[in-house]
């Protein structure tokens, strides 16, 4: 009974307030100097929310360094989402560990339709206003 009664809530309160599903299909593949990063690297998506950021999905990484992941949300503000991928490529490899944060353009996310990110150099990647880099080092 109060389950019922929580949908039928939940249902209102979405009609009431207007709760849009958003999605996100991405693919690509990261390289780490010119070599794909280890098979079953971890990949994740996220929306990068108001209050405290939300996991969509996670997916794996092929030998070849290839991945493909979608993610999907019914929100009520924005949708801003990202992938993450945590890895050791970067300035200092034996020392730190990395998570790269790629964001992607309105534009490129919407109900069937895939972001390409093509082949990307993790090494190369520098913090900018689609890039975010994280360093974890002991």
């Amino acid at each position: 009974m109060y389950s019922f009664l929580l949908f039928l809530g939940f249902g209102i309160v979405s009609q009431q307030f207007n709760f849009n599903k958003q999605e996100a299909r991405v693919d690509g593949t990261f390289l780490c100097r010119q070599k794909p990063i280890p098979e079953n690297t971890t990949v994740t998506i996220w929306d990068d929310a108001i209050i405290a950021d939300d996991k969509l999905n996670a997916t794996w990484t092929r030998k070849d360094g290839s991945f493909r992941i979608y993610g999907r949300e019914f929100v009520f503000f924005s949708f801003k989402p990202f992938i993450a991928v945590r890895h050791r490529c970067g300035q200092r490899p034996k020392l730190c560990k990395y998570e790269t944060r790629i964001w992607f353009p309105s534009s490129n996310y919407g109900e069937g339709v895939v972001h390409h990110l093509g082949i990307i150099q993790l090494e190369r990647l520098r913090n900018n206003e689609t890039v975010t880099i994280i360093e974890f080092c002991s």
